[in-house]
């Protein structure tokens, strides 16, 4: 474990001194105030220890259900876009499991990015039909002089 082991001891037995801040944490980047001679190494003990279990369940709430949701959709597609969902299922898992042994700070941004496309991705997964019923529907019920890209962006005639 590199020593890690040790780290994510300390800062347990800090949060047992006081068992509330299990529950509650310390507050929003107090790890590196209380002085600490290295980083958590664990993202998932840092929200711990900051946030408390509120936090951490937010963090693992969020990647648990994408994880869900993009496999579920990746399993229903039928596009191109599958092979995608699939690689950013296995890529969030991944994710998930590097956490356990790294803290991010400014990859996050660009993480959240990523993810909200691949959600958009998931998204239009869902609402997506057939070419044959898109066409027919296109022709009959949908405003006159629109349709839509294999995106779902709406393109005029």
């Amino acid at each position: 474990s590199s020593g890690r082991t040790g780290l994510w001891m300390a800062a347990i037995d800090r949060m047992a001194e006081q068992p509330l801040t299990f529950l509650t944490g310390y507050g929003w980047r107090v790890y590196f105030s209380l002085g600490f001679w290295g980083a958590p190494h664990n993202t998932y003990l840092d929200f711990w220890f900051n946030l408390g279990l509120p936090g951490l369940l937010c963090l693992l709430g969020i990647l648990g259900f994408s994880v869900s949701w993009v496999y579920r959709a990746a399993r229903q597609s039928k596009t191109a876009v599958r092979l995608h969902l699939y690689a950013a299922t296995a890529g969030i898992v991944g994710l998930m499991v590097g956490l356990l042994f790294t803290e991010w700070y400014e990859p996050w941004l660009y993480f959240w990015a990523y993810l909200g496309l691949v959600l958009r991705m998931v998204v239009l997964t869902n609402q997506a039909q057939p070419a044959e019923v898109r066409a027919a529907a296109s022709d009959s019920g949908s405003p006159v002089g629109t349709r839509s890209d294999q995106f779902g962006w709406i393109k005029s005639r």
